[in-house]
Formats: structure tokens, C-alpha cells, sequence
């Protein structure tokens, strides 16, 4: 096929359809490459475009691919909200998408490349890719009674011990065992900083 100039002839209207464009890319690039040896020039090619124009929209590799993965793990994600939104209080809700995360995130390749970057650990990372921050935001909603900052910081907590499980999940515990585990130690972190509930 010959090629028809940047972008294959179809040029992006905007900053964010350049974007989605460009994640589509890499997200063809990974399915048919795997993680681990697709490369920023692989997408640019695959998206017609050369590789200082994907660095015009994302600031690294890492991030592309980074955003790349929470894309594709979108199916999850709707899958674990829902899973968990019978759950009225936020510390049910938040315990149980860590036990949903932990026990079933090793089988996700996407979300698997998550925990592997090092950037994945970062509040700035996780704000940027809507995970942990806005998850967390769903999940409380107007309850939370700290600032700014301790939210971020409870967020990075959560993506923190997340990676180290995935990682290394330890002692051997069914998801009963796990979940009276983590609400054990993350209850009296996060109730004192909750109102209670119909409270503004």
C-alpha cells in the first residue's frame, strides 16, 4: 500500500483524537508485538507518523504504553465497578477492588504492564491515567474529609501495597482471608478521614 503522507492521509482534528489515534496504535502494536518488545518506533510507523510527533503527545514511552494499557483495561475496570457497587460504605468498596486487583490482575497482561513500570508508582502517574486517584474518588465521593494532599498520598498508599502484592502476593489467603486482612490495617486509615454517611 503506498503511503499517503502523516497520520495515513487521515489527519486528527484535535490533541485528543491525535491521542487516541496514536494509543490505537500502540495498543495493535502491543497485541501483535507483546509488551515487552513493542518500541515507540513500531507505533509511529503503525500510526503513519514520525516519532517526534508522538513525543509532541505523550512525554515519554513509558507514558504512551502506560496509557496504552489502562486503554485496553478499560473492560476491567467497568467489570470490578461493578462487581462493587452494591457496596455503600467506601472502605467495603475499597477493600474489595484490592482483592478483585490482587487476585485476578496477574491474568491481565495489560494491567499486569502497569505494575511493572516503575512510573506506576507515582501520584503524578496514577492521577494522569484516571487509575488509583479517580477510582478512589469514586469510591468516596464528598465523604472525604482531608485535603488534597492526604488524598493523593492515601491514593499512592493504595497503588503502593497494590504493586507490592502483585508482585509478591506472600502468605497463601483465599479472598475471605485476604479481604478481613487488608480491612484490618486500611479501616483505621481511611475511616477517620471519611464523614459519616449524609453528613456534607
Amino acid at each position: 500500500m503506498p503511503h499517503r503522507g502523516p497520520w495515513k492521509g487521515a489527519s486528527p482534528a484535535s490533541s485528543a483524537e491525535a491521542r487516541q489515534h496514536l494509543l490505537a496504535a500502540a495498543q495493535a502494536c502491543i497485541e501483535r508485538h507483546g509488551f515487552s518488545k513493542v518500541t515507540l518506533s513500531d507505533v509511529a510507523t503503525a500510526a503513519g507518523v514520525t516519532r517526534p510527533t508522538v513525543y509532541r503527545y505523550f512525554g515519554s514511552a513509558e507514558e504512551l504504553f502506560n496509557a496504552a494499557a489502562v486503554t485496553a483495561s478499560g473492560g476491567f475496570l467497568e467489570r470490578m465497578r461493578s462487581r462493587t457497587a452494591h457496596l455503600e460504605d467506601p472502605v467495603d468498596r475499597v477493600v474489595e477492588t484490592l482483592v478483585i486487583l490482587i487476585t485476578e490482575a496477574p491474568d491481565d497482561p495489560y494491567l499486569m504492564q502497569l505494575f511493572r513500570m516503575q512510573e506506576a508508582v507515582s501520584v503524578d502517574a496514577a492521577s494522569r491515567n484516571a487509575s488509583v486517584s479517580n477510582e478512589l474518588r469514586r469510591y468516596v465521593g464528598d465523604r472525604w474529609r482531608g485535603d488534597d494532599e492526604e488524598f493523593e498520598e492515601f491514593a499512592e498508599l493504595l497503588l503502593r501495597l497494590l504493586k507490592s502484592f502483585v508482585e509478591d502476593s506472600g502468605p497463601e489467603r483465599d479472598d475471605r482471608a485476604l479481604r478481613r486482612y487488608l480491612k484490618r490495617w486500611l479501616e483505621p486509615l481511611l475511616r477517620p478521614r471519611l464523614r459519616a454517611a449524609g453528613r456534607r
